[in-house]
């Protein structure tokens, strides 16, 4: 499980083609832990122009792919069969709707080597 803490930030994330995501965050708002219970999180994983979607992650729906545990969110979810970098953005939609892009960067898939 790779592990980050964020607060508004930036990170290049590596994964393994056809290996299953399982990738945790802490979030800290003015440096201290940011409780995100009752929350809503999306995830959206895109080609480098934007244009189209790879993947997206929410704490919504029947089997959420991203759960929440106060400061800390859980990223589990099949594989990605796609090779290549890739842009990622990470949304927090609190209880009044107000939106907060929390982490962006760079996604790289690589190729299995076994």
């Amino acid at each position: 499980m790779e592990v980050y803490n964020i607060e508004n930030d930036t990170a290049t994330i590596n994964l393994t083609a056809g290996d299953d995501i399982d990738i945790a965050f802490s979030v800290d708002l003015n440096g201290s832990a940011y409780d995100m219970t009752s929350m809503r999180l999306d995830m959206t994983i895109k080609t480098l122009d934007e244009v189209t979607t790879i993947a997206s992650f929410s704490t919504e729906g029947d089997t959420p792919a991203i759960t929440i545990d106060e400061d800390i969110l859980i990223i589990k979810a099949d594989p990605l069969n796609v090779l290549g970098t890739f842009l990622h953005d990470l949304q927090v939609i609190d209880n009044t709707g107000a939106i907060m892009t929390i982490l962006k960067g760079v996604i790289n898939i690589t190729g299995q080597i076994t």
